[in-house]
C-alpha cells in the first residue's frame, strides 16, 4: 500500500478530507523522526516501541570491486511490535 492509498484510507474512516489527513500523518511521522533524533524512545502501548539502536562498526565486503572496507558505527532507526499488533497481525 502506498502513502497516497493509506491516507484516503484514513481519511474515510475519520470523515476528514484526504489533504487534513495528510497533513497530520506528515506531522505525525516527523514528530516520531524527531524523538529518535533526540535519543529517545517513544512507546504507544499495544502497538509498539519506536527506538534508536547503535550499529557497531563492521568489515564488508563489495562484490562490485572485490575490495573489503569498513563500515563506520551508526545509530539506526527500529520498531519493536507490542503485543496486540502481534496478535492482530497473526490473525490472518
Amino acid at each position: 500500500m502506498k502513502k497516497a492509498e493509506f491516507v484516503a484510507r484514513i481519511a474515510e474512516q475519520t470523515g476528514n478530507t484526504k489533504k487534513h489527513t495528510e497533513e497530520m500523518l506528515n506531522a505525525i511521522l516527523g514528530g516520531i523522526g524527531d524523538v529518535l533524533a533526540e535519543g529517545d524512545k517513544l512507546n504507544f502501548v499495544g502497538f509498539g516501541v519506536f527506538e534508536t539502536r547503535e550499529r557497531s562498526a563492521r568489515r564488508v565486503h563489495s562484490l562490485r570491486t572485490g575490495t573489503t572496507e569498513t563500515m563506520p558505527a551508526a545509530c539506526v532507526p527500529a520498531f519493536r511490535p507490542g503485543k496486540q499488533l502481534k496478535e492482530k497481525v497473526n490473525q490472518r
